[in-house]
């Protein structure tokens, strides 16, 4: 398109033309041009970049767990925000799996529970009995001081003791097991009799019927020892004759006495269920054999060195064998203590043990079953979709992409010369061709560290801010930075050309066009400073200056004046590459 000025210098160079062509002269022409006086100026630049937005965060959303997709609830292009639930899978197997384990887990905790009472209950009682060891051992051992003491009595009177004892001791015995083997009037018939086995629940059936003929041989024994009883001892005073075969009869009672309770101990030891008991009494009645077993073992003793010895000895003898059974029934019975804490920590361990794993695999199996809703990671976009309902789905498939579009990132390759004018931080007004009318606000998000070995630029990444929600990932952007201002010899852009691979210019001389070789440095579209081949002052052709040669003839139609410096928010410079 002709601009005024350009119509005026084709009028005056065809006026000359033709005044020459009358003339008959053969000089050249001179063609009309329009010139700028280069003048000493500033000139403020532009950096103009250019580059593609970038979701600041994006990535893809996948499932954890092999599963059925129930439900998807969001398309492409929704938003989302943090924690928004966008798929379900079916939690039927997961549900099962937890629900199972939290069930064994309930199980396991009550089941300690009582484990812990039962151990209690089972110390308690043996420390209790521990107690009454100690009281009956104490209580003994003084009457058996006292026997002593006053043993320089006749024999009779401590044999008749011992015998007064024997038939106690004896009594009980048969007592505690006649109780445990129903040998009274609770089952009448020998069948039901024979169903001791089931009554006491001992899982060794000979050991019972071992027991059950011990007791027999028991109260044989301890019926002649009782008839002899009756018979001497709560009659009168018995001779000595009639104390050394009363001696006699308890010591084969007594010792038919000790393997039956050690037999009764044996099945009770081996007891684990009851129909007619609790796990209490076959404790106490654990206890009351123990008891009836050490008293028996200590009479016997009694009995054996009467029966040996003179009465101050016998006396001796038996607060002897009174202290040492006493010592030897306490320390057996702290030993049982002992065990049985060592047992209650050991299985409590145990438990614990099973309880732990459970609660281990009840946790897994809950982020299982919790990883059957897809959510989204962070507020955002959908940009993909892949995945419908019924849709079978493994671990590491991406089923959405989601993209923060709070905000963008822009990677522009910016020339090393313009480097110092860039700063972390630094803001800039950012523009994109598809929301025209609209600038974003930007800012220097990072610079990389080294530049391009060939091109020699920088890759820059800039934050775009996207309140108002227009900005897409991938659209183009461009970026303006205002550089420092420049200061040199400044000549319009236009007056510039391009020969032979160099920049030139045009200047007057004497009336003619004299070319001169220019060197450039900041420039603009409207305007460039010249570093060398320029002085100010001097007259640079701006208009008609396309065609002229070196020397030709020219004649100024306007001379303009010098260039003033060009304002940032007015100069633009040419683009540079978008980065890759």
């Amino acid at each position: 398109m002709s601009t005024p000025l350009s119509k005026t210098l084709l009028s005056v160079t065809a006026v000359t033309l033709l005044l020459a062509g009358c003339g008959g002269s053969d000089a050249p022409p001179a063609t009309g041009v329009v010139v700028h006086t280069a003048a000493e100026a500033g000139i403020a630049q532009d950096l103009q970049l250019s580059g593609t937005l970038r979701a600041q965060r994006q990535t893809d959303v996948a499932s954890r767990i092999n599963g059925r997709v129930l439900s998807v609830l969001v398309n492409r292009g929704d938003r989302v925000k943090t924690n928004d639930v966008l798929a379900r899978l079916d939690t039927a197997v997961e549900s099962a799996v937890l629900g199972g384990l939290s069930g064994t887990l309930r199980q396991a905790e009550v089941g300690l529970q009582s484990l812990i009472a039962m151990y209690d209950e089972r110390i308690r009682t043996t420390e209790a009995n521990i107690t009454s060891l100690r009281a009956t051992a104490a209580k003994g051992v003084n009457v058996a001081k006292m026997q002593e003491e006053t043993s320089g009595g006749a024999r009779q009177r401590g044999a008749k003791e011992t015998l007064t004892n024997a038939a106690m001791a004896l009594e009980n015995s048969l007592s505690t097991m006649d109780r445990l083997l129903l040998v009274t009037g609770k089952y009448a018939d020998i069948g039901r009799k024979n169903m001791l086995a089931q009554h006491i629940g001992a899982r060794d059936p000979s050991a019972v019927n071992a027991a059950r003929q011990s007791f027999s041989t028991l109260t044989a024994a301890e019926q002649a020892f009782r008839t002899y009883f009756d018979a001497h001892l709560l009659t009168g005073e018995p001779s000595a004759s009639q104390i050394t075969a009363g001696l006699d009869l308890a010591a084969t009672a007594l010792s038919a006495a000790k393997p039956a309770l050690e037999q009764m101990h044996t099945v009770l030891q081996f007891s684990v269920t009851s129909q007619d008991f609790t796990d209490a009494d076959l404790a106490a009645q654990e206890q009351a054999v123990i008891r009836n077993g050490s008293t028996v073992e200590s009479l016997l003793g009694a009995v054996r060195t009467l029966r040996e010895k003179g009465t101050v000895e016998q006396s001796t003898a038996v607060r002897e064998q009174t202290e040492t059974q006493a010592l030897q029934d306490i320390a057996q019975a702290e030993r049982a203590l002992e065990v049985l804490r060592r047992e209650k920590e050991t299985k409590i361990a145990e438990v614990q043990s099973s309880i732990t794993r459970l609660q281990a695999e009840a946790g897994i199996s809950a982020v299982q079953l919790n990883q059957t809703i897809i959510r989204a990671p962070f507020s955002g976009v959908v940009i993909t979709k892949n995945v419908d309902p019924g849709a079978v789905v493994n671990p590491g498939t991406p089923l959405f992409t989601i993209a923060d579009d709070s905000g963008f990132e822009l990677s522009m390759n910016v020339p090393d010369s313009a480097l110092n004018s860039l700063a972390t931080g630094r803001s800039a007004a950012v523009n994109v061709d598809t929301v025209p009318g609209k600038t974003f606000d930007g800012e220097v998000l990072r610079i990389a560290p080294s530049a391009d070995a060939s091109s020699k630029n920088i890759e820059v990444d800039l934050r775009v801010e996207n309140k108002s929600g227009d900005l897409k990932p991938g659209m183009f952007a461009r970026v303006q930075f205002p550089l420092a201002t420049a200061s040199g010899v400044i000549i319009p852009a236009q007056a510039v050309l391009s020969r032979y691979g160099r920049d030139m210019v045009f200047v007057i001389e004497d009336g003619h066009a004299v070319r001169r070789f220019v060197e450039i440095g900041a420039r603009t579209n409207a305007a460039m400073a010249v570093l060398s081949g320029v002085t100010a002052g001097e007259s640079v052709i701006a208009e008609g200056h396309h065609y002229l040669r070196d020397g030709d003839p020219v004649t100024v139609i306007t001379e303009e004046p010098s260039v003033p410096s060009v304002p940032s928010d007015a100069a633009t410079s040419a683009p540079l590459p978008a980065a890759s």
